[in-house]
């Protein structure tokens, strides 16, 4: 065990408390005014079965250990999260799991072995579907013998588990609907370094270095030549995944709708940009820094595309977002924009729900990077799987366009992504209004 902790139970009476109570205290009496014995014995009996269940009336102190658990898992394996609570051995106790999602399956609590100090419980959820869910409390209801006092509350929180895809699922994911798409304003340019790839000869010139000249060639010529050699990468790449926090819900109908297509265009700009020898980076809002990807793009690439993904769909806290410096904001509720290398391509793909995520992608455009957006528009899952009245959803379709606007004033290249719009064409129409606005900052 590694997490360790203690709870204070509220103690509640049990309401069996008052009226055997007035029942001991009738038998009683009756026995004294008759005279008789069993009336008294009776009396007596109740008396203790409610004297021996009050012997403790104050909090209960639960020590709680928890065992490390696993962050992610393969779909169709369970998730086994192992917990030691030390309470007294007189107590009758049992424990369920309350607040999970349902999609991830059912979440079971069970106690496992009963010691002199304590009890082993083990909570087992199973895997339907992929995802990142939230798998609820531990609940622990203890009583005293005859229950006349319980204690009953949340004693740990079982925290999130991120559930991939199997490796024979994956493609089918992240399979871009299109098989050559653009990738942006970077388009892998090379220019000649130090590298490990050959590029071309030239004639020595003073200050070259011994190791660079190729003998072979030199031997059959007058003059000495040394290599040239492409540089290991041609840019920096940064992908922003800023899909919709759907409330916790994030396997619901709109959320999953959304995380597909989203996944889709990430993976199309992330693979292309990898084969071209781009350096690939994957941010997400209020999440943290960039994560880079591996070089070569294979399984664990897309394995952190997917972790990443399901990351941005979490709900985050709204304190303490931006940080003001000598009247500019310096950290917005995006990113720190130091993190991000300054010739480095991002590019915005997002349901444009948080407006922090407008203000820093704006931020970070006034700042030299090269931005360009990608707008997922939620609208006609809304109004197709919620109950949500004509003109509810008519307003969020009108504050998407309005932000949409908003950002175009700002020089931001956006392409809007609607239901049943492919996704390739509007990766490859974003590349070329990212040319197009590169093309008129150098001008």
């Amino acid at each position: 065990m590694s997490d360790s902790a203690t709870r204070r139970l509220p103690a509640r009476r049990d309401r069996r408390v008052m009226p055997y109570t007035v029942t001991a205290l009738a038998l009683g009496a009756l026995g004294l005014m008759s005279g008789r014995a069993e009336p008294m014995a009776v009396g007596v009996a109740v008396a203790a079965v409610v004297a021996l269940g009050l012997r403790r009336t104050g909090h209960l102190e639960v020590g709680v250990q928890r065992a490390p658990a696993p962050e992610r898992v393969i779909v169709g394996s369970d998730v086994k999260i192992s917990f030691r609570l030390v309470v007294p051995a007189d107590l009758a106790l049992s424990a369920s799991a309350v607040g999970a999602v349902d999609d991830i399956g059912p979440v079971t609590a069970h106690i496992t072995e009963r010691h002199d100090d304590g009890v082993e419980i083990e909570v087992r959820a199973g895997t339907g579907r992929w995802g990142r869910y939230r798998l609820g409390d531990l609940v622990v209801r203890a009583s005293t013998p005859g229950g006349m006092v319980l204690w009953q509350g949340a004693v740990a929180e079982l925290g999130t588990v991120t559930v991939l895809p199997r490796p024979d699922r994956i493609d089918a994911v992240l399979a871009p609907p299109a098989t050559q798409i653009s990738s942006g304003a970077h388009l892998a340019l090379r220019s000649t370094g130090d590298g490990s790839e050959f590029s071309d000869l030239r004639e020595y010139q003073p200050g070259d270095r011994v190791r660079d000249v190729n003998w072979k060639v030199s031997a059959r010529r007058p003059e000495a030549f040394v290599n040239r050699r492409h540089p290991e990468r041609g840019g920096d790449v940064v992908i922003v995944l800023d899909a919709v926090p759907d409330l916790g819900r994030h396997q619901s109908p709109i959320g999953a709708s959304v995380l597909q297509r989203m996944g889709q265009a990430a993976w199309a700009l992330a693979r292309n940009h990898l084969a071209g020898q781009d350096r690939v980076g994957l941010l997400v809002p209020h999440g943290g820094r960039v994560a880079w990807l591996p070089p070569r793009g294979g399984g664990r690439a897309r394995y952190v595309l997917l972790d990443q993904l399901m990351r941005s769909v979490e709900p985050w806290s709204s304190e303490s977002d931006e940080t003001v410096f000598h009247g500019q904001v310096r950290t917005t509720g995006l990113l720190n924009r130091h993190d991000i290398p300054p010739s480095a391509l991002v590019i915005g793909l997002s349901t444009l729900d948080d407006y922090s995520t407008l203000r820093s992608l704006s931020a970070l455009r006034q700042h030299g990077r090269t931005t360009s957006v990608l707008a997922f528009d939620a609208t006609s899952e809304v109004r197709r799987h919620t109950t949500l009245d004509h003109q509810t959803v008519r307003l969020a379709a009108m504050l998407f366009d309005a932000r949409v606007r908003y950002l175009r004033r700002m020089s931001t290249p956006v392409v809007t992504v609607r239901t049943g719009d492919d996704v390739g064409r509007a990766v490859g129409r974003l590349a070329e209004l990212t040319h197009r606005s590169v093309r008129r900052g150098a001008a």
